[in-house]
């Protein structure tokens, strides 16, 4: 089993670029600077830290959103549901990396291109995360070889990706480091005396370790409802009954939670002329720009996403252009959160009640010593009515409003 690293620098603008999907260039504002911006606003300049204001003179048509932490997170499980489908060894490293263990390093293709990560594939988690950082974005890079000589083929600057700052970088290219086998020759001592805090967190990447082998992977909770189409359809409009249906199960499966990431799964029975009779998986997900419990969103999100499926649109169905009829329908609902706890009250207010009394107490003050308030099922409050009282005996005063 090989390892391999699944690599997301730019997480915050990939992260917001799947929720919104732009038609042109998005920017990802955090106060008042660019936090993340999409693929297209890389291409063109835009870099993160610079102000909003200097990105919209760059680029004045782009779009600029707000950064949302919950965007991320729910990305990040998006990605992680999509590599456990095609390994169970998977681990979480740090924001935007991931090291999964494969047997056939290609299957990691299709995931990087779709995500927009940098896959590297080595004999480490070291040397793949090195090679992961070396790689364009949305391609697999697989490395062979012992580890000087994978060292020797990464240039110092990619660090810059994987979290060191870019002034350490320049130092070291200015001592005549220029790949990261040159880098990692020196002791953790030169590194502390020269860098600092930088120099130990170079040590801590590039120096060799002992790696435990990566773990079987545990999904998040999340709702799952599959049914059976019979008979199979081949149209996006066959399907609404279905959908609508398992939407409802869906919905009263999750409760009080919420859901922002929805998932298509579709098993196709193949036509007779494509010459095989194994079914097609076809399968699609999309987040939501906010996690929500009703209808509508999901019922939009499930319809696009089958329409992308069966119309052969998108990442998802590129590869597979064989049309076949629907056999069986799965949709799934994660990134769940508990709604959000609303202060209560803890006694029923009756305002008309307290009128009553606020007026009774203000004509005859000091009179009350106690006030009792019977059912509003006998009494609506909405019928209370003070009449004034033009006089009070001594003995009504002393017992009390009658």
């Amino acid at each position: 089993m090989r390892t391999a690293a699944l690599l997301i620098d730019d997480l915050v603008g990939q992260a917001h670029t799947a929720a919104y999907r732009p038609r042109g260039p998005l920017v990802v504002r955090r106060g008042g600077c660019v936090a993340g911006r999409c693929g297209v606003a890389r291409a063109l300049g835009i870099a993160p830290g610079w102000t909003v204001d200097r990105a919209l003179r760059v680029v004045p048509t782009a779009v600029v959103v707000t950064h949302k932490p919950h965007i991320i997170r729910t990305f990040e499980e998006s990605v992680r549901a999509q590599a456990h489908a095609l390994t169970p060894f998977l681990e979480g490293a740090a924001p935007g990396l991931l090291y999964l263990g494969v047997d056939q390093p290609e299957v990691l293709a299709e995931l990087a291109e779709a995500v927009g990560a940098r896959v590297g594939v080595a004999a480490s988690r070291r040397l793949a995360r090195l090679v992961a950082a070396a790689t364009p974005p949305g391609t697999l890079r697989v490395v062979d070889g012992a580890a000087d000589d994978v060292l020797a083929r990464v240039p110092t600057p990619v660090l810059s990706r994987l979290g060191i700052a870019e002034d350490t970088i320049e130092r070291l290219q200015l001592f005549g480091l220029r790949t990261v086998d040159e880098v990692a020759k020196l002791t953790r001592r030169h590194l502390l005396r020269q860098f600092g805090k930088e120099g130990k967190a170079l040590h801590t990447l590039l120096a060799p370790s002992d790696e435990p082998p990566l773990t079987a992977y545990q999904p998040p909770p999340s709702v799952q409802v599959a049914l059976d189409i019979d008979p199979p359809v081949c149209e996006p409009a066959g399907l609404d009954g279905a959908l609508e249906e398992a939407l409802r199960d869906g919905r009263q499966a999750l409760g009080t939670r919420r859901a922002q990431r929805v998932q298509v799964r579709l098993t196709l029975r193949p036509p007779t002329r494509a010459g095989s009779s194994e079914p097609l998986h076809r399968s699609a997900d999309r987040l939501l720009h906010t996690a929500t419990a009703e209808a509508n969103p999901f019922r939009r999100a499930l319809r696009r996403l089958v329409h992308t499926l069966l119309k052969q649109e998108g990442p998802a169905a590129a590869a597979d252009r064989v049309r076949g009829e629907v056999t069986r329908l799965e949709i799934e609902l994660g990134a769940l959160t508990e709604a959000q706890a609303a202060q209560g009250h803890l006694f029923a207010e009756r305002p008309a009640a307290r009128q009553a009394v606020a007026a009774v107490e203000a004509r005859y003050p000091g009179a009350m010593l106690q006030v009792q308030l019977q059912d509003t099922g006998f009494f609506p409050e909405s019928r209370y009515a003070l009449v004034p009282v033009q006089s009070a005996s001594m003995d009504a005063r002393a017992g009390g409003p009658g």
